[in-house]
């Protein structure tokens, strides 16, 4: 396909939030976007595009039009340890949250600067609702900004009303303040979930997002292929073991 045919075909750009649990299904709604013949760019970091660089390799190879820019992630500069570019690597005994997520923010200016350089020009932004900043990239180019949740409408129907005091007192309130801001200002919602498990849970989360969600899972249902299917269960393990690891950290019975 030469560049002139590329001007017609939509262009996403993705933004995964840099966590396990975050990156897995949204690199398979980029396949699932490529398949019904989109281009895909991926935005992400160095160490986290090699954990998924074969099964995309294999993507690429099928015909799917899907490619990968990285950006230097922030560690020291945001007093991380060298090298801590996911939030499996974080220690989080040791209080960092903070600081990733500040990381996280120092990415925008680097992403911006890519973004306003690409060929075709995108058509649209999904972004993990846990990268607040993707909403001015948005709103600069004017294109709609569309945020993807990995949880149900349950969940979220709960978190709009509010969010708990024990999850934003380990954010940082400024980050939080302005994630709840990009929701408001975003297209729509995309959703790992489908319709048939929670219906009454999606009607009434569409009340209060002006109808404008979409359920699009399991997403994992893309991948047909074997190897596509134990790669995935393999970085599926590793958030296990970190989530794992966090529960046994806090306070209360499980």
């Amino acid at each position: 396909m030469d560049l002139q045919e590329n001007i017609n075909v939509p262009h996403f750009v993705l933004f995964p939030f840099i966590a396990q649990g975050h990156i897995i299904p949204m690199i398979d709604i980029a396949k699932l976007l490529a398949q019904h013949g989109a281009i895909v760019t991926i935005f992400t970091t160095p160490k986290n595009a090699s954990r998924f660089t074969s099964t995309l390799s294999r993507a690429v190879s099928s015909g799917l039009q899907i490619n990968i820019v990285t950006l230097k992630f922030p560690s020291e500069q945001a007093g991380l340890p060298e090298g801590c570019e996911n939030f499996d690597m974080v220690d989080i005994s040791n209080d960092l949250w903070n600081n990733f997520f500040y990381a996280v923010t120092l990415l925008q200016k680097p992403a911006q600067e890519l973004f306003d350089k690409m060929s075709p020009r995108p058509s649209c932004i999904i972004s993990d609702f846990c990268i607040p900043w993707t909403s001015q990239i948005a709103e600069k180019h004017q294109i709609p900004r569309i945020s993807f949740h990995g949880f149900s409408c349950f969940c979220l129907h709960c978190l709009f009303k509010e969010i708990p005091a024990a999850l934003v007192s380990k954010l940082p309130k400024e980050f939080v303040e302005k994630m709840h801001e990009a929701e408001m200002r975003s297209y729509g919602e995309i959703i790992n979930t489908f319709e048939e498990l929670e219906k009454e849970y999606l009607n009434d989360y569409k009340k209060v997002r002006n109808d404008k969600v979409w359920c699009v899972g399991p997403v994992s249902l893309c991948n047909k292929d074997d190897l596509d299917k134990a790669e995935r269960e393999a970085c599926d393990s590793s958030f296990e073991d970190w989530s794992e690891s966090w529960c046994e950290g806090c306070n209360g019975v499980w």
